[in-house]
């Protein structure tokens, strides 16, 4: 947890608590430095329980985004999240401690021909990827969990923390479902996919299908709202790359990423010249690139 209060009265800047106005319980207030030039409205709030920032006007940020741009560089900001960061000093509530047994979708069962049949639409080998990834199937009456395509997310040594379903339907939202927080071993925010099978290097990507696109190597932030908890992770490897879609929102995200990365030991990289999301491109293009990083890009 970011000591809010200690950073702001060290550096001069105005915050304001719950018993003003402009501030609920639990919030701390301050003036944003994105849509205000930290100059007036207290709109940029700081949860106590959470760590996180969020304004009233231009949404959520990142506590390194905020400290980035109060502080003017990221050198000064990774001295200043290094100086400020306690073990939850403004935790509010304990969390309730993690099951040790982890829960299964409904209705697990091999892939059937419908499961292996869109894999292979979609450019796959359903086969290999079966003994690869451990994916499995279910099919009907399973409830939210109906017609998707099931894998395992491990942690580093192999081991399942979660599971997550990938719809073969046309039209079924969400096209990924995940175990429901209280029913992963793991705090949810940590959880990479493919992570196990990364050992030198890794090529961050968006989802599971870019990581069964590029093989082993590539790790999935299950979204581009990536976590701190899992930068965290992602900071330990000597070489890193970003690898998101092309979507102009995405490549944000992925400049974030690279950005908060950066400063640690090793070397960050942004692949940004693909016309498709990694998912999709051809598997020799996909191969190529592989290699390329596994020989020292």
């Amino acid at each position: 947890m970011f000591d809010i209060r200690s950073f702001c009265q060290d550096h001069s800047i105005p915050i304001i608590d719950g018993g003003h106005h402009h501030s609920h319980q639990g919030w701390l207030q301050t003036h944003c430095p994105f849509c205000t030039n930290g100059t007036y409205g207290w709109h940029l709030g700081f949860n106590t329980d959470k760590g996180n920032f969020n304004c009233w006007r231009c949404g959520s940020h990142k506590v390194w985004d905020v400290l980035i741009q109060l502080l003017g560089s990221k050198e000064e900001a990774y001295k200043t999240l290094q100086k400020y960061q306690t073990e939850g000093i403004h935790q509010t509530q304990t969390p309730s401690p993690r099951k040790k047994t982890l829960w299964k979708p409904p209705g697990l069962c091999p892939m059937s021909f419908q499961h292996k049949k869109y894999l292979s639409s979609r450019g796959f080998d359903p086969e290999q990827l079966e003994e690869e990834w451990d994916l499995m199937g279910t099919q009907h009456l399973s409830g939210e969990w109906n017609w998707r395509i099931v894998f395992p997310i491990c942690d580093k040594d192999g081991s399942p923390e979660a599971y997550c379903g990938r719809s073969i339907g046309k039209d079924v939202k969400p096209k990924y479902k995940m175990s429901n927080n209280e029913d992963t071993l793991v705090n949810p925010k940590q959880l990479l996919y493919g992570i196990q099978h990364a050992q030198d290097f890794v090529v961050i990507v968006e989802g599971p299908a870019d990581v069964w696109r590029l093989g082993y190597g590539a790790v999935a932030t299950l979204g581009i709202d990536w976590k701190t908890e899992q930068a965290n992770i992602l900071k330990q490897f000597p070489r890193r790359f970003v690898m998101f879609d092309p979507e102009p929102e995405a490549q944000r995200q992925a400049h974030k990423l690279a950005d908060w990365l950066s400063v640690y030991k090793g070397s960050t990289e942004i692949i940004s010249d693909l016309t498709t999301d990694p998912g999709g491109l051809p598997f020799r293009e996909a191969n190529q690139i592989m290699e390329e990083i596994r020989n020292g890009r």
